[in-house]
């Protein structure tokens, strides 16, 4: 027994990554498992709705092709879903999203315990780093789902881990490959142009550590050469967005000054006259209180702890290592980039780009929902995007010591303990956050649907277009082009059915509807649901061409 246990041990040593991809991946499936055979909670979130929509309208609506994409959110996470939602069942149980994002959880768990040994040449504390990282409610739960924020938390490791590798091995391979993934984040999440203006400042300062006695050519040539990577996801979606909107920025237009605005691949009556939905700017006091306490109730309140002490512990060590003329490039990466991110998710949240949060949050009784577009705050998310550098910060502190270690250990059980008895004590759940349920109207109209388009907003109601499995070339919404202007003006003359809702903001059937819209409305159509300002039309046969 003890020749077998020496070798398991021996096999375990030698082969980290592989156990560690085994153990991570079964996490992840059993976790996956769980959400979905229970409530299909992992379609409880309206935004993990609406991208597997998208990527289904790249093949399947009345005007198909990349144009779905729209001009809003970024599109990477869409495009690797759509192979996958061809298949209806991974469409409609949502697990096209959970194999992008359970995939991204693996490599980014593994990758961000090979990350923490480079920093701390301590296999105890990446270890703990790795299992800080899996047991964090909310991130296992976020992969789960077709959100965007799992790829971007893989992608943001790939980058401190190739960054702090390059410093080590100087090799262009793994300076290439942190520009490469770069590349990436810009196309994930809007927070990832923040990671490209991080790590390009983190490349110019270890450039100029590296290479200052090569001279100043050496250096610039380095950056250049990074940024050409780094910045072509940038690029090209600018050039994305002046081929379907005439206007390379487009998407930085639709969040200045405080505003966002009904954007999707459709026509330019929307990019002039869409409603425009005010987002208040707020101090930078109150900015930096409210993302921080985010990141508390994401990440959990001693994880977060343990990170800014972490952080400081980072600083006392790197400044000393500057005293004793030692040098400090492989934290560089990890500094620059958690200081960057932080400092402009604070601004960017102060300027109104990002949505309000009301914290703490506080939840809505699933019987008080009119559908599962209103939930209690979903936008806290933006908090757990830190998590990896929160983490690599925690698991540097535990690495300084062996009492340090086990108070880092200790601390950390004492949060899940209280996760698993109180959940809403150390760390809010957004499982708990975010149950799935079934939008109101939808079974009445599955009852009375026959045949014909339907005019509705994909804009507001993903929901109530995804529940209703229906093929999507059935839908006249946003992204029809020449079928949806057409239709506010007469909605008779493709739709058979029409459906919005007058009491929810963002319904741009019921904004863009002309007068004259609503009178062949009135003339034509039967209205044969109302439910709280929920209307489902019917076109009448004798009206039908």
């Amino acid at each position: 027994m003890k020749k077998f246990l020496s070798i398991i041990k021996k096999y375990c040593s030698e082969h980290t990554d592989t156990v560690l991809f085994i153990i991570t991946s079964v996490i992840s499936l059993s976790a996956i498992i769980y959400f979905v055979l229970n409530g299909n909670q992992n379609l409880g979130n309206y935004d993990a709705v609406a991208r597997l929509n998208i990527s289904r309208k790249i093949i399947d609506s009345l005007t198909p092709g990349v144009g779905q994409l729209g001009g809003v959110w970024l599109p990477f996470p869409q495009i690797l879903m759509t192979p996958l939602v061809r298949i209806d069942y991974l469409w409609h149980t949502g697990l096209a999203g959970a194999i992008v994002s359970g995939t991204s959880f693996v490599f980014g768990a593994v990758y961000l315990q090979k990350t923490a040994y480079l920093l701390t040449k301590n296999i105890q504390a990446s270890l703990l780093v790795w299992f800080m990282f899996i047991a964090n409610i909310n991130i296992l739960f976020l992969q789960t789902m077709a959100l965007s924020e799992m790829f971007f938390m893989m992608c943001l490791i790939m980058i401190l881990y190739f960054l702090t590798k390059w410093v080590e091995s100087q090799s262009l391979v793994h300076f290439l490959s942190a520009a490469f993934f770069v590349m990436l984040i810009t196309l994930t999440r809007y927070e990832g142009y923040f990671v490209l203006v991080g790590s390009a400042l983190a490349v110019l300062i270890i450039c100029i550590q590296s290479y200052w006695k090569e001279g100043w050519q050496k250096i610039e040539g380095m950056v250049l050469l990074y940024l050409t990577v780094a910045g072509l996801g940038v690029v090209l979606w600018c050039i994305y967005c002046f081929l379907f909107y005439n206007d390379p920025l487009h998407w930085l237009h639709l969040y200045s000054e405080g505003k966002m605005q009904v954007s999707t691949a459709t026509q330019s009556v929307l990019d002039t006259n869409a409603p425009v939905f005010e987002v208040t700017g707020f101090s930078l006091a109150t900015a930096f209180t409210t993302y921080s306490d985010a990141i508390l109730w994401t990440n959990g309140k001693i994880t977060t702890f343990l990170g800014i002490f972490g952080f400081l512990t980072l600083l006392f060590v790197a400044g000393k290592n500057l005293w004793r003329k030692k040098s400090i490039r492989k934290y560089v990466p990890l500094l620059i980039i958690s200081v960057a991110l932080f400092g402009f998710l604070v601004y960017g949240y102060q300027k109104g780009f990002i949505p309000p949060m009301d914290l703490p949050p506080t939840l809505i009784p699933v019987e008080a929902r009119k559908s599962f577009t209103i939930y209690s705050d979903s936008n806290i998310r933006y908090g757990i995007i830190l998590a990896p550098c929160i983490i690599l910060l925690a698991g540097f502190a535990a690495s300084r010591g062996r009492l340090l270690y086990f108070i880092v250990i200790i601390l950390f059980g004492v949060q899940i303990f209280a996760n698993a008895y109180r959940p809403q004590s150390l760390q809010y759940s957004l499982p708990i956050l975010w149950p799935y349920s079934t939008v109101a109207g939808v079974q009445a109209f599955t009852v009375l649907y026959d045949q014909g388009l339907i005019l509705i907003s994909a804009n507001a109601h993903e929901d109530f277009m995804f529940q209703a499995k229906l093929p999507y070339d059935r839908f006249i919404y946003e992204g029809s082009r020449d079928y949806w202007t057409e239709s506010l003006n007469n909605p008779a003359k493709y739709a058979e059915w029409v459906i919005f809702d007058d009491d929810i903001q963002g319904d741009t059937v019921n904004y863009f509807l002309t007068p004259e819209a609503r009178g062949i409305l009135d003339a034509k159509f039967d209205l044969l649901y109302n439910n709280d300002g929920f209307q489902i039309y019917r076109l009448r046969e004798t009206a039908i061409k």
